[in-house]
């Protein structure tokens, strides 16, 4: 309480802020009163706007309260607001982790996706289309498009055998026998002239 007192004595100062901050988190961490410490961070970014500090607290706090369409839309802004590439990709894998934990399919892929796109090197978006290939429950169709992400993902990257070890659930959503011999083709010739002796037999 002192600390809010004294924030407001300050008016709209850099020092006001850091009372109001210390005070949220006071809130969250000592107190443990959640959903106050949530209002008290959502109240300085009305006051002074978001920055790195207010969005990270504002995430753990959904997070702790359960309040995933909150945290959704969060990560959803702060990688849009992020002018680093690698921090917006970084939101938008854990966008798709969310995603994925609520089984929301399609949404994780769109966000995987667009890690990728953002991040081409962003091996934590990669990590959670695989995540996505091995889920029991995921549809026929949707299984198909994340294994053309995780493909496309590795043929940009040079990552041959990762591509290769992708063959078997390549060949389960090829559409034909057509199809799943290119696959079978295209898997020998990386193996003779990309990995050759690397790869083993």
């Amino acid at each position: 309480v002192a600390l809010r007192v004294r924030a407001k004595a300050r008016g709209a100062t850099d020092d006001a802020r850091e009372d109001r901050v210390e005070a949220a988190s006071v809130l969250s961490g000592a107190l443990g009163r959640t959903a106050d410490a949530i209002e008290a961070w959502r109240a300085i970014e009305s006051d002074g706007g978001r920055d790195d500090a207010s969005a990270e607290a504002l995430m753990a706090l959904f997070t702790a309260a359960g309040q995933e369409g909150e945290l959704a839309d969060l990560l959803e802004s702060e990688a849009a607001r992020a002018k680093d590439p690698k921090k917006s990709a970084v939101y938008m894998v854990r966008l798709g982790d969310l995603r994925r934990g609520q089984q929301g399919w399609e949404d994780a892929l769109a966000s995987y996706r667009l890690a990728l796109e953002t991040d081409p090197a962003c091996e934590p978006a990669a990590d959670g289309l695989r995540a996505l290939v091995a889920a029991e429950a995921l549809d026929r169709t949707v299984l198909r498009d994340v294994v053309v992400a995780l493909e496309e993902s590795y043929r940009a990257g040079g990552q041959w055998e990762a591509l290769v070890a992708l063959g078997s659930a390549r060949l389960g959503v090829a559409a034909d026998d057509a199809a799943r011999a290119t696959i079978l083709g295209e898997t020998a010739k990386i193996l003779e002239t990309e990995l050759g002796d690397r790869h083993p037999t």
